[in-house]
């Protein structure tokens, strides 16, 4: 059984600001919420609730499932299972929270 993807995705959010700070998760997706979740729904909330947050999606079985998650939440979505593909892909997706603003002085 796939883990509880929504569940999942409610605690990066928690950990992050999303308000008053751009912030980015990159999630790694098989396919859906095992638990049978509406990931979809569980996105607008937190789009809803942290509007500078976005979520990434790192499909790695491209089957397009869980694509609402990126769109719901203005972000992108990678997919591939070619294992130097997503290694490539994590480097892009990683690359939007590796920015200026977040380093001091």
């Amino acid at each position: 059984m796939p883990p509880p993807l929504g569940d999942s995705l409610l605690r990066a959010a928690q950990l992050v600001d999303g308000q008053e700070r751009d912030a980015v998760i990159l999630a790694f997706i098989d396919g859906v919420d095992g638990c049978g979740r509406d990931q979809c729904a569980i996105a607008r909330e937190i789009a809803r609730q942290q509007p500078r947050l976005r979520i990434n999606v790192m499909d790695i079985s491209n089957s397009g499932q869980s694509d609402c998650i990126a769109e719901a939440t203005g972000g992108r979505v990678f997919g591939s299972q070619d294992a130097d593909a997503v290694s490539d892909m994590l480097k892009d997706a990683g690359r939007e929270a590796l920015n200026a603003s977040y380093c001091p002085g």
